[in-house]
């Protein structure tokens, strides 16, 4: 039997294999709650998968070569920025609270105003989703919730716009919503209008709001 996909997307922060365990977890606890799954909540997931997507592992490299420069200033400007403001006061934060900058803050200005690591991001996002619709669903987008926190509201905002505007894995707009249609779009904590730059949230094709 063909099951119904949750894609969830973590926010800022340091997220290792397994971080989706604790979703898995609560989704259990709420589903006990109902006649249905009362007596054994696992059987959710003979109609349901979940499915983690990440983008962690995309900052890490860029954070490590970042961090390893010593030159917090010295290395974003060596970035392709786009409408970066004055990030004077980056070089203070890393000082005084250097774990809070390096697992969170860090994270949003990679994705706000670097723009070649945002555009690999957003293409490395769309790819696993289409990748998993195409072999678990067939391509059946209407099977299918995102479920999005805190920076990955921006992430999977923009990656759906890009997924469903631009060509991807040769084949052009294939994934326009005309074409192929999300079941729904959950964000919680939603910061995809705050971080929006080429792409504006609430005049896109995704309008998460």
């Amino acid at each position: 039997m063909t099951k119904d996909v949750l894609f969830v997307v973590h926010g800022m922060g340091v997220f290792e294999d397994g971080w989706e365990k604790p979703i898995r977890a609560k989704l259990e606890q709420v589903a006990g709650r109902y006649t249905r799954f009362a007596e054994d909540p696992t059987k959710l997931w003979d109609q349901l998968e979940l499915v983690p997507v990440g983008y962690d592992d995309s900052f890490r490299k860029t954070l490590k070569d970042w961090k390893e420069s010593g030159k917090v200033l010295d290395f974003v400007k060596g970035q392709q920025l786009v409408g970066a403001p004055d990030l004077s006061w980056l070089e203070p934060l890393a000082e005084q609270d250097p774990e809070f900058f390096w697992t969170h803050v860090a994270d949003v200005v990679i994705y706000r105003y670097f723009r070649l690591h945002r555009a690999a991001l957003r293409v490395h996002v769309a790819r696993q989703i289409v990748e998993h619709v195409t072999e678990s669903t067939g391509g059946a987008f209407d099977r299918c919730t995102v479920l999005a926190h805190s920076l990955g509201t921006a992430v999977v905002h923009d990656s759906l716009h890009v997924l469903e505007t631009k060509p991807l894995g040769g084949k052009p707009t294939a994934f326009h919503p005309l074409n192929a249609r999300f079941r729904s779009l959950f964000m919680l904590a939603n910061v995809s209008h705050i971080l929006e730059d080429d792409i504006r949230a609430y005049r896109s094709l995704v309008r998460g709001g």
